[in-house]
């Protein structure tokens, strides 16, 4: 038996629900989750979370798991030790609009 996922259900609400500046707020982190992951693939969901909040100055863990949400299949997660999960990128998998991003602050 699987336990339901609170870094799912909590994230898939806010990700789903975001417009106007919370959109654009979830779509800027996404972007930072990407440049994370480029540099240092493989990280737990803290780990994540830590490295995005070094990259922004400051985030919350439900907008960094909104933003995983928010990437969709360009992230992977595998089983890690300890019953944690290691995320990688498949950029080829990036919504369209965090590709704009990253391309307009490149």
């Amino acid at each position: 038996m699987t336990l339901p996922d609170p870094f799912y259900s909590r994230a898939k609400e806010l990700s789903a629900s975001a417009t106007g500046e919370n959109r654009e707020r979830i779509i800027d982190v996404a972007a930072d989750v990407v440049r994370v992951l480029e540099d240092q693939p493989g990280l737990s969901l803290r780990q994540l979370r830590a490295a995005v909040r070094d990259v922004r100055g400051r985030c919350s863990d439900g907008d960094v798991d909104a933003a995983v949400v928010y990437l969709g299949s360009a992230v992977q997660r595998d089983p890690g030790p300890r019953s944690s999960h290691r995320h990688t990128l498949d950029p080829v998998l990036l919504p369209y609009d965090v590709q704009d991003r990253l391309e307009r602050d490149r």
